[in-house]
């Protein structure tokens, strides 16, 4: 009979309650537990995921890594924090000891775009011990797209209506902090929406500051992105551009994402969606992408969905 898989489970939050239930639902063995929470720590894992006892205590993440060495487990589940800056140490660590980990953090289901420095920290050491380091993010892209599948399968549509909601309390505390929970009016305008808001001025005065900026990445419509390295470019900052936006198919065959990059054409959806901003023609860029607006004006008009959608009130 073969072994079971062998799981440490880093973060006993309310996602791991589920995690581990599906460990164990799977077949595979949970042979430990971190966590920073004083009230879970010292406790069984069967007592966090509401079962009968396992054997398992969790314990602080102080003692994580001797933990890792002496479990020697098959892959660790990080399931801690939302942004890839807050679970670096942690999969830094299994990277380091040669652990294969996976992580329910959303930024980690491609961080490349958001946090290059650290993924390629991460990669270069998984490269060197030999394990994988997988980000799948929690994804919601299926209820989120689940309606647009509904309607293009359909012959006629009368009315689209829905709606979403969820309870942070069941994520627990650091997405409930992430979403401002608790917060009033004026602290959450301060804490959370303040860091949408910052002027050109504001902007070039950090980039002057002599505030150490390694790299800038700009991820949004063509006009913002182009706007960005004309903030830059004169700096000589490096700048990436996800020029996600014009990726039309994903395999190169209609040639709709072409873009000129340092003088050489280039197709987003093979050869990016990142490139160096400072060698892109956006003109040329913004140019191509206005090419059908008029066609684009007419059959807006003949859409039922813009339509039902209230068209542009």
């Amino acid at each position: 009979m073969e072994r079971k898989i062998r799981v440490v489970q880093y973060g006993t939050g309310k996602m791991s309650v589920y995690t581990m239930r599906y460990v164990y639902e799977k077949g595979a063995e949970i042979v430990g537990a971190i966590d920073v929470n004083p009230s879970v720590i010292g406790k069984d894992i069967g007592e966090v995921i509401g079962t009968e006892n396992k054997g398992i205590k969790v314990v602080a993440l102080e003692q994580a890594e001797e933990l890792l060495k002496e479990t020697k487990p098959d892959i660790v589940i990080v399931t801690t924090m939302s942004l890839f800056s807050d679970v670096e140490d942690a999969l830094m660590l299994c990277a380091k000891l040669g652990i294969n980990a996976i992580t329910t953090c959303e930024e980690a289901f491609f961080p490349m775009n958001s946090n290059p420095t650290a993924t390629k920290k991460i990669d270069e050491m998984a490269k060197q011990t030999n394990c994988t380091i997988t980000g799948s993010g929690y994804q919601d892209i299926y209820w989120g797209q689940l309606i647009s599948s509904i309607a293009g399968s359909t012959h006629k549509i009368t009315k689209i209506k829905g709606s979403s909601s969820y309870n942070v309390e069941d994520y627990g505390i650091a997405l409930a902090k992430a979403h401002g929970a608790g917060l009033t009016l004026d602290e959450f305008d301060k804490q959370v929406a303040s860091v949408d808001r910052i002027s050109d001025e504001e902007r070039q005065e950090l980039i002057d500051s002599g505030d150490p900026i390694d790299e800038v990445i700009a991820i949004g419509p063509v006009p913002m992105m182009k706007a960005v390295v004309g903030v830059t470019k004169p700096h000589n900052l490096k700048t990436m551009v996800s020029l996600n936006p014009i990726m039309i198919d994903g395999t190169g065959m209609c040639g709709g994402c072409r873009v000129t990059v340092d003088g050489k054409i280039k197709f987003a959806c093979v050869d990016g969606p990142d490139f160096d901003g400072h060698k892109v023609d956006f003109d040329e860029l913004m140019k191509r992408n206005s090419t059908y607006k008029e066609k684009e004006a007419h059959d807006k008009e003949h859409c039922r969905m813009y339509k039902m959608a209230g068209g542009d009130k």
